[in-house]
């Protein structure tokens, strides 16, 4: 009989430490709403995007529990954030995704949803090289700048690579300006946009302040004149032995 009683007192105890338990369990808080969930993400505009433009989207937040929309993040394949995105230079020829994580303002639960990427979209790449314009080559090696017209003149009569070339006209130079004006990015310089750090940094062109250059003139063949690569102006008659850069012109 003794070893029954003891036998029960063993087993009450045991019943009485799974209640305890379970009555501490009791302790964890409840979920008590619905996540926040993003649907529709769109592009404002269509197209593929260029250097130097900007980027927006759209989306469309839900609660199921009417939660107001709190600091929902957006964060792009480029580590930009926000709505909208101006596309750099390191974005040429990327693809850009946006991924947005819905928050819905606190004491709403949950605060924050699951992660929504949208749909890539392309960036056009930069081209190259500009069509017909050719830096010229003296004795196998690249020349940027001349003094004088006439040397400028002298190292764009003979052909480079087999392919026969001049100096540009004013025309042709001037053309040249208003197509870059389209393509080059807008920069935060004191100038904008930045034609000249956009070709020299992608063609190598030299001009004021940048690859080695003192001017943003470049020479033509329009005898004593040059173009200035970064407003467009033509400047008449420039001071005799002013160092200025120049390109050849393939016929």
């Amino acid at each position: 009989m003794e070893n029954l009683k003891n036998s029960s007192f063993i087993a009450f105890g045991f019943l009485s430490s799974m209640f305890v338990c379970a009555k501490e369990s009791l302790g964890t808080p409840p979920v008590v709403g619905y996540m926040p969930i993003i649907n529709s993400i769109n592009y404002v505009s269509t197209g593929i995007p260029n250097v130097g433009t900007d980027v927006t989207i759209t989306y469309t937040y839900y609660d199921q529990d009417n939660d107001p929309e709190g600091a929902t993040d957006i964060t792009w394949s480029n580590k930009k954030k926000g709505k909208t995105v101006r596309i750099e230079l390191s974005d040429a020829g990327a693809v850009l995704t946006p991924t947005i994580t819905p928050y819905s303002n606190p004491p709403a639960d949950p605060v924050v949803g699951i992660p929504v990427s949208g749909p890539a979209t392309p960036v056009i790449p930069l081209p190259t090289s500009i069509p017909r314009f050719i830096l010229p080559v003296v004795n196998g090696a690249v020349v940027k700048t001349a003094v004088s017209y006439s040397a400028a003149q002298l190292a764009c009569s003979n052909p480079i690579n087999g392919v026969p070339v001049r100096l540009p006209t004013v025309s042709e130079l001037s053309e040249l300006y208003k197509t870059l004006q389209t393509v080059a990015p807008r920069f935060s310089y004191p100038r904008s946009p930045r034609i000249d750090y956009f070709v020299g940094h992608y063609f190598g062109w030299p001009s004021l302040n940048i690859l080695g250059g003192t001017v943003d003139h470049y020479w033509t063949d329009g005898g004593n004149s040059a173009v200035d690569i970064q407003t467009g102006a033509v400047v008449n008659a420039p001071p005799q032995g002013q160092l200025k850069h120049f390109v050849c012109y393939a016929l």
